[in-house]
This record gives structure tokens, C-alpha cells and sequence, in this order.
């Protein structure tokens, strides 16, 4: 900011005036220099033997220790406000904290049912397992008896054959002397 751009004002500070030049507002400078005013009119009136420089000194040592106790207390309500922060985001975190516990627990616990559930399924596997080779090996045995009971099967199969075909010799002779019979009656005498 060049000079054209800054505040110029004229103002009576302790029966003085002073040409002030500055960034602020008019009104800012204004209230400034009354605050000086009154801080040098409150010390003479008190200590009405010092000279104009003293009461200006003691006017500025006033004005400094009121700034610096302003800044320590807004230090500290600085510090208040961050610790207020500090407790806010501690107790949030202490919350999250709390529910990721609860969470995990539950997790915890579903993975310990899901694990028994597991061991259960699996001894029930073994089992079935079992069962299955068991009767595979039963299947497997019945099977080689019925192969062993079929020779004797087969071997009843062709003698029922035989017997099949020696009837059906038997019942054409049979049938041939029927036949016979009737064609040629005994005459009884």
C-alpha cells in the first residue's frame, strides 16, 4: 500500500494535536487516539506534579501492562478453547473407541460360533464320510457275493432250460399220443 492509499486524520491527544497517517478506518484511529487521551487526562489527574513526557511514558507503561494481561487472558481462553477442543475430539474418539470394542467383541463372538459351527460341520463330514466308505465297502462286498451266488444262478438258469426244453419234448409226445389215442380207439370187447 503506497501513501496516497492510507488514512490521514488530525487528533487531540492530552491538549496536543497530532497528525496521524494509517491503514485503519478513520473511526479506529479516532477511538485510538481517545483512549490515549483518556489513559494521560486519568494520570495527571492523579499525579497533577508530572510533566507532559512522564504522564505520556506512564500512559504508554499503563496501556502496555493492559495489553499484555488482555493477551495472557486471551492466551488462556486460547488454551480453554483448545482444551475444550482437546476434551471434544478426546471423548469422541473415546466413543468411537468404545463402539470399534463393541464391534470387535461382536465380531469376536460370531467368529467364535461361526468356528464352532465349522468344527461341528466337520466332525458331521467325517462322519458321513465314514458312513459313505462304509457302505461303499458293504455295496462293494454285496455285489461280490451276488457275482459269487451267480455262477449257481446261471447254472440254475440253464438246467431250468434244459428241463424247459425236455417238458416241451415230453408234452409233444405226449400231445402225439393223445393224438393216437383218439385217432385209434381201443375197442373193449
Amino acid at each position: 500500500m503506497n501513501s496516497g492509499d492510507k488514512t490521514r486524520i488530525t487528533v487531540d491527544i492530552y491538549g496536543m494535536q497530532y497528525k496521524l497517517m494509517g491503514n485503519s478506518s478513520v473511526d479506529h484511529m479516532k477511538t485510538v487516539a481517545d483512549f490515549v487521551n483518556e489513559h494521560m487526562l486519568k494520570i495527571s489527574k492523579n499525579n497533577s506534579r508530572l510533566d507532559t513526557p512522564r504522564i505520556a511514558v506512564l500512559a504508554a507503561v499503563n496501556m502496555a501492562d493492559e495489553y499484555l494481561r488482555m493477551k495472557q487472558e486471551m492466551e488462556r481462553l486460547q488454551e480453554d478453547e483448545q482444551k475444550k477442543i482437546l476434551i471434544r475430539n478426546y471423548n469422541l474418539l473415546q466413543e468411537q473407541y468404545d463402539k470399534l470394542q463393541q464391534e470387535h467383541r461382536i465380531s469376536a463372538e460370531r467368529l467364535e460360533e461361526w468356528k464352532q459351527k465349522e468344527k461341528s460341520l466337520m466332525e458331521e463330514y467325517r462322519a458321513l464320510q465314514e458312513e459313505h466308505e462304509q457302505l461303499k465297502r458293504q455295496f462293494r462286498e454285496e455285489v461280490e457275493r451276488l457275482r459269487a451266488a451267480n455262477p449257481d444262478t446261471d447254472a440254475l438258469k440253464q438246467q431250468l432250460k434244459q428241463l424247459k426244453e425236455e417238458y416241451g419234448k415230453l408234452q409233444n409226445e405226449y400231445d402225439e399220443w393223445i393224438q393216437l389215442v383218439q385217432a385209434d380207439p381201443v375197442k373193449e370187447q
